[in-house]
């Protein structure tokens, strides 16, 4: 047997692939098919599933993380999606609104990608807000021109987490 380790945010479902559907689950676990469905729980945890005989043990070892609740809402320009594939788009595509917690600073980058799987080159894609603050970000780019055609844009606030307690 081999002991599976697992790692998410806390109350996400992880999956692990079992060859086996006699054994006592707890409640974090559900069997399907082939597939445990593990909810993922606070802190490091060993979860362990009893055989239905009682005779053997096997463990999955988790770690959950929770998310800093940092707050994020973005527009797109409406005026600038409208003429998406008919001119080169120079300037705002999006604003967004960013807010840090009070005891914690918020950094990351932005990332803009096409339905087509283009990235969106942006003019600046990092930002940084000190605790307790809420600023708001103008999405630039430069000379953007996607081919015409039907087009879904994707915004992505990526927060950098420079330490995390597990």
């Amino acid at each position: 047997t081999s002991t599976p380790v697992i790692s998410g945010v806390v109350n996400e479902v992880a999956i692990v692939s079992t060859t086996t559907s006699n054994v006592v689950l707890p409640s974090s676990v559900t069997f399907s098919d082939t597939d445990l469905s593990v909810t993922i729980p606070v802190a490091k945890q060993n979860i362990t599933l009893t055989s239905n005989d009682g005779e053997h043990e096997y463990h999955i070892h988790s770690t959950g993380y929770t998310l800093p609740p940092f707050s994020a809402n973005c527009n797109f320009n409406s005026a600038n999606m409208n003429e998406l594939g008919m001119k080169a788009i120079d300037g705002s595509i999006a604003s967004c609104s960013l807010g840090s917690t009070e005891d914690q600073s918020f950094s990351g980058t932005i990332l803009a990608v096409t339905s087509r799987g283009n990235n969106i080159e942006l003019e600046t894609s990092k930002f940084s807000i000190s605790q307790g603050n809420t600023e708001t970000l103008d999405i630039n780019t430069t000379n953007w021109l996607p081919s015409a055609g039907e087009l879904s844009l994707t915004l992505m606030i990526i927060d950098f987490l420079w330490k995390r307690d597990y």
